[in-house]
């Protein structure tokens, strides 16, 4: 009886590493479509319908790549079979990277011209990435006050800020959830 009871673990403990993860998470679509926004706001500038500043087109197309990137490291990840006892720990890096990258561009994508509020842009970037709070109000370029894109632009950041941050506990390797 004693022997079974440990084997019936130990099945369990071998299914658990060998089992691979066969759905993208939620926050993968986020990216592809906040990949596709920025596509859309770099293909009306090319087609001067909505024409930007070139730094904000440049700061568009480097975002863009960055969290291409991120994607194409993910999709090649999860091809090769990502172990589910691993998933949401990749999962976490993947939101991470792309809301890096997010951080590292929004004060040229958003914030007006001006050396001090692109100073503020940037100390208010720092504080929302570390510790969510912004302490500057700054100005918005055309970018920043197109209401659609900074929703939807704001609704994908909190997204992969509630990835980042979320702590259900479900990364814990020690136990396996055998018990």
């Amino acid at each position: 009886m004693g022997f079974n009871f440990f084997k019936r673990y130990y099945d369990k403990a071998n299914t658990a590493f060998d089992e691979k993860a066969t759905n993208n998470p939620p926050i993968y679509s986020t990216v592809r479509k906040l990949i596709d926004e920025l596509a859309n706001v770099e293909r009306l500038a090319k087609d001067h319908e909505e024409p930007l500043h070139p730094d904000i087109l440049n700061a568009v197309q480097q975002l863009k790549a960055q969290l291409n990137e991120s994607k194409r490291q993910f999709d090649n990840d999860f091809k090769k079979g990502i172990p589910l006892f691993l998933f949401q720990r990749r999962v976490r890096d993947f939101a991470n990277e792309c809301r890096s990258a997010i951080y590292r561009y929004e004060p040229t994508l958003i914030a007006a011209p001006g050396f001090l509020n692109k100073v503020k842009a940037y100390f208010n970037a720092f504080l929302e990435e570390y510790f969510a709070v912004s302490y500057f109000n700054t100005e918005k370029n055309a970018l920043g006050l197109n209401t659609e894109f900074s929703k939807n632009y704001n609704n994908r950041k909190s997204e992969l800020t509630q990835e980042v941050f979320q702590s259900d506990g479900s990364e814990d390797t020690c136990g396996l959830g055998l018990f």
